[in-house]
């Protein structure tokens, strides 16, 4: 009776272990000290990203196609925004910090998500869909500008 009872709990941590690595696994990390470290072949970050960047993060989830980056810019390699619109905070459409799988997402997500809310002095502009990308999906994509700190936030999600 008493090995019954320890082959079940061995047979309960295997699947919970199990149940975690494949929700684990719908999500991804990467950081890029520079733009030469970047690696665009999986389409997760824009082909606009400006050459001068640097401490580059990006995070996506598998499962909802949602996308998050942050990176440092130089204030004078602002060029990539000419394609953007200019939006107010009220209009955009804000990624979903509640979902199920919120609590795998690396410190800088939900750091970005009080930075690009809460920073009154923060420029927002939606960049739309990059024809470019090697997913071809169509999704907001959307930029928001600390020029203060000249640090640019962009998360993309699907329309």
């Amino acid at each position: 009776m008493k090995y019954i009872a320890i082959f079940g709990s061995i047979i309960w941590i295997i699947i919970t272990v199990m149940l975690y690595r494949c929700t684990a696994s719908e999500y991804s990390h990467s950081y890029y000290s520079t733009y030469s470290s970047v690696t665009f072949d999986r389409g997760w970050i824009p082909k606009w990203l400006p050459k001068t960047a640097y401490d580059i993060e990006e995070a996506h989830n598998l499962d909802t196609n949602e996308s998050w980056l942050t990176f440092k810019y130089s204030p004078e390699d602002k060029y990539y925004i000419a394609e953007c619109k200019k939006k107010h905070k009220d209009e955009l459409l804000w990624p979903n910090f509640n979902n199920v799988y919120s609590h795998f997402y690396p410190d800088f997500v939900s750091h970005m998500n009080d930075v690009i809310r809460n920073n009154e002095t923060m420029v927002y502009f939606l960049c739309g869909y990059d024809p470019h990308e090697i997913i071809p999906v169509a999704r907001y994509v959307y930029l928001a500008l600390d020029n203060q700190n000249n640090t640019a936030y962009v998360w993309s999600i699907d329309r």
